[in-house]
């Protein structure tokens, strides 16, 4: 395998949320230009994952009725 295709190459890592949040505490200690694209390409994946705790004050308007 060359070095780009390793550079290219996607893999699926699973970790705990707290495993994450520590991950990116210690890589922000880097300078931003070199951390940017890491830090978005975590986030990226990370948001959509999040639960999202909903009660019916805070329940979307447009929310499909059950």
């Amino acid at each position: 395998m060359t070095e780009q295709e390793r550079q290219n190459t996607e893999i699926i890592l699973k970790l705990p949320l707290g495993a994450v949040d520590a991950m990116v505490n210690i890589i922000a200690d880097r300078p931003y230009k070199q951390i940017a694209g890491l830090i978005e390409s975590i986030r990226a994946q990370v948001i959509p994952q999040m639960p999202v705790a909903t009660t019916p004050e805070t329940e979307p308007e447009d929310a499909p009725v059950q």
